[in-house]
């Protein structure tokens, strides 16, 4: 494997490195015309004989996410089968590089990694990520349920503070909102009760 050349061929094969900062532009990243862009190498020694490039990623400000990934690997039979076995097994992911970081068979290449390669070769750095030395940089994440009573709890005292006349109005109303329900002597609420009398 040959970097940054591979990497180049990858962008100028799926439309550009132009069309790629379009996209980030499109996902709302501020900087994506300088962001940088990383690449996610991929190795599995029972599969193949040396690493391959199989993805780009980039840095949010938070979180690495995965910009681009091949989906077919025809030069690799074995892995190509074993990478669709990951895909089948039906733990949503949304492609073949997450798949493969999420079993510590790639990693999100930056620089002191791409230094360190050089020294040690690429399949012996993938070999840290198989074992557990060296990270990923990947974590899957689930979106946020933005709707917390916390959440709501801020935006109430947000409002109050930008309208601080009202400010006794809208903590009253806020909390009338959070009112216990409506309860018999026993404790459950009525609504429960007719339900299940």
């Amino acid at each position: 494997m040959k970097m940054p050349d591979d990497l180049i061929e990858m962008m100028e094969n799926c439309g550009g490195e132009d069309l790629l900062r379009y996209l980030l532009k499109e996902d709302g990243m501020i900087n994506w015309e300088t962001i940088s862009l990383y690449p996610i190498v991929a190795y599995s020694p029972p599969h193949m004989d040396s690493a391959i490039l199989i993805g780009i990623a980039y840095w949010d400000g938070i979180q690495f996410n995965i910009l681009h990934s091949e989906y077919e690997f025809e030069d690799h039979p074995t892995f190509d089968k074993w990478v669709k076995y990951l895909m089948e097994m039906g733990t949503n992911y949304k492609n073949e590089a997450e798949a493969l970081l999420d079993h510590h068979r790639a990693i999100i290449v930056v620089k002191r990694d791409m230094k360190e390669a050089i020294k040690i070769g690429w399949e012996a750095l993938l070999s840290e990520v198989i074992y557990g030395i060296r990270p990923t940089r990947y974590q899957k994440t689930n979106k946020i349920n933005l709707h917390t009573p916390h959440n709501e709890m801020i935006d109430v005292l947000f409002e109050a503070m930008f309208d601080i006349q009202n400010f006794n109005e809208v903590m009253q109303s806020y909390y009338q909102n959070l009112a216990p329900p409506d309860t018999s002597e026993d404790g459950f609420p009525q609504e429960w009760q007719v339900d299940w009398a």
